[in-house]
């Protein structure tokens, strides 16, 4: 009888052992929820430095070319600002981006898209408001991360792999066709809602960017009931650099950078 107890507890320690390193492997594997804190983690801990004080892009250097910009035709635009990434229009094997710090939690993008944006948010700024950055230029890598990471969610929300794949790509882009790998497209949230969400369209600070944001070059890239043009839900966080006269074309219009391309 002993000995039969003995094996009795040897069993209940093995099977415990085994429920323990199966709920840790599950807790592991778990996606994060769509916030500020996972997205900008996955970045930090691919090789991008940290948050720190760095020197602000000066706006003395940028405001002449600004005002000048302001009275140029669209057409006299760099291609690479209106450069069309989406589902259909993967990014270029060859692109080349030349990349510089925000100063803002650690985020990184294309140098003249990075001294527009400390323009409009230092002057939302001025007003009372509070931007977080939190999502900049992305590498091919970190992009694959995220994706992969909804397509996992929708698993565990019951879905099938195929509605699983195509319900991922609709909320996270597939790597090689996101506009975070261009350096040109930057997700600003505000200090105080800092969630990826239809929410944050309620706060001041979406609402200032998207009244003022085609004055400093940039256009809100996924805008709502536009969903089957561009392929991506509706993110009024998500801001794309095209340079202000195309900015302003897009935004009057009322079209997306897809429609303007069509027409122009």
């Amino acid at each position: 009888m002993q000995k039969i107890g003995l094996a009795v507890m040897m069993l209940l320690l093995i099977w415990g052992s085994v429920v323990f390193l199966w709920d840790a492997e599950v807790a592991m594997a778990k996606p994060p929820e769509r916030t500020v804190e996972t997205e900008s983690k996955i970045e930090t801990e691919s090789g991008m430095e940290p948050e720190s004080e760095r020197e602000e892009t000066s706006e003395i250097d940028w405001m002449a070319l600004i005002e000048a910009e302001k009275e140029s035709e669209p057409e006299a635009a760099p291609k690479e600002r209106c450069l069309l990434v989406n589902r259909d229009n993967p990014l270029p094997e060859d692109y080349m981006v030349d990349l510089v710090e925000t100063g803002r939690q650690g985020s990184r993008g294309e140098s003249r898209a990075v001294a527009a944006l400390n323009l409009m948010l230092k002057a939302g700024e001025r007003e009372g408001l509070s931007f977080v950055v939190c999502s900049g230029y992305r590498t091919r890598e970190e992009q694959q991360v995220l994706f992969l990471n909804q397509i996992k969610k929708k698993l565990d929300e019951g879905m099938g792999y195929q509605d699983a794949l195509r319900e991922a790509s609709r909320i996270s882009a597939v790597p090689g066709t996101s506009e975070h790998e261009t350096g040109l497209a930057f997700d600003i949230v505000a200090l105080s809602y800092q969630n990826l969400d239809e929410g944050y369209a309620e706060t001041p600070e979406a609402k200032w960017l998207a009244a003022n944001a085609a004055d400093y070059g940039f256009i809100l890239r996924y805008p709502k009931g536009k969903e089957e043009v561009t392929g991506i839900i509706w993110e009024p966080w998500h801001y794309r650099y095209v340079g202000i006269s195309i900015a302003l074309a897009v935004s009057e219009g009322g079209i997306t950078l897809e429609e303007y391309l069509e027409e122009n």
